[in-house]
């Protein structure tokens, strides 16, 4: 590994910390927020609604943007990537048009961003997509100066609204635990992971916690599944899930007992036996699951 010498990595965080300070220096100047981040719809198949959006100019020039939809999908492990428009089996896109797909708006303004939704009438279950207001304004730059350098930085500001369809009266609310496992330990707390599947059509918007339990089936920790124990499942994903013991446990054989609530009549269940071994002894590579 190459070494770098301390006034060099001085130097590195000096550019680093102006970087920042021009950022928001150029956000201050120009710059929008949008409300809600999020359109929950809910609408009968055959039928039209809308929603819509506010955005406000917050910065201190005139604001001009672009307005287009999008379409992203969810991976194992809960994050997002984008995709083709149009391209996912239940994207939105073909459904919603927009009155406008230029904005323009005086600083201090706000405007409404009205989507119109036509629901097919053969939809049935969740669809989802992202509405993109993105500044097209010509960046002004915030410049700055350290070591004897110049830096300009210039910033133009995109936002993504998440649109969501549960088309009403349809679709299956489904969720699966397909596996429960210990991925390792550390100082007898032990690493777990859940793999939760969504063969439904809704989206399943769980709640879940894994319970750690001694033979005698006592609850010795609770450990909540995703973000404070919420996390989605969307159709034909399967969700990784990872958590671990914040407490150690004693050398010894214990149960993991994944429990998830998806919104449904019952809950679902799944669990794996976890040997801890004592100091020196073998790694708990040795997890057996039970069916």
């Amino acid at each position: 590994m190459r070494s770098v010498p301390r006034t060099g990595q001085l130097g590195v965080v000096a550019a680093l910390l102006l970087t920042v300070t021009l950022l928001a220096t150029a956000h201050a100047r120009a710059g929008f927020v949008a409300s809600p981040m999020e359109l929950h719809l809910a609408n009968a198949p055959g039928s039209r609604s809308n929603g819509t959006v506010t955005v406000t100019n917050t910065g201190d020039d005139l604001l001009t943007m672009k307005l287009y939809l999008g379409d992203s999908r969810q991976l194992p492990q809960g994050n997002w990537e984008e995709v083709v428009p149009g391209s996912l089996d239940r994207s939105l896109i073909d459904w919603v048009s927009l009155h406008s797909q230029v904005l323009e708006l005086q600083p201090g303004e706000s405007r409404e961003v009205t989507l119109n939704l036509e629901v097919p009438a053969d939809a049935e279950g969740s669809y989802w997509s992202k509405l993109y207001l993105e500044e097209t304004s010509t960046p002004r730059s915030a410049t700055g100066g350290s070591n004897g350098r110049s830096y300009n930085v210039f910033m133009r500001q995109r936002v993504a609204v998440r649109i969501f369809e549960d088309v009403a009266g349809t679709g299956t609310l489904d969720a699966v635990i397909r596996r429960v496992e210990a991925t390792g330990c550390s100082e007898g707390r032990p690493a777990l992971s859940v793999s939760v599947e969504n063969p439904g059509t809704l989206i399943a918007r769980c709640t879940g916690h894994i319970e750690l339990q001694d033979l005698q089936g006592t609850v010795l920790e609770e450990l909540p599944l995703g973000t404070q124990g919420e996390f989605w499942v969307f159709p034909g994903v399967a969700r990784e899930l990872t958590v671990q013991a914040e407490h150690s446990l004693a050398p010894g054989t214990y149960t993991a007992l994944a429990v998830v609530d998806f919104g449904g009549e019952h809950l679902v269940a799944g669990d794996t036996v976890v040997t801890i071994e004592p100091p020196g002894g073998q790694p708990p590579s040795t997890i057996a699951e039970r069916d």
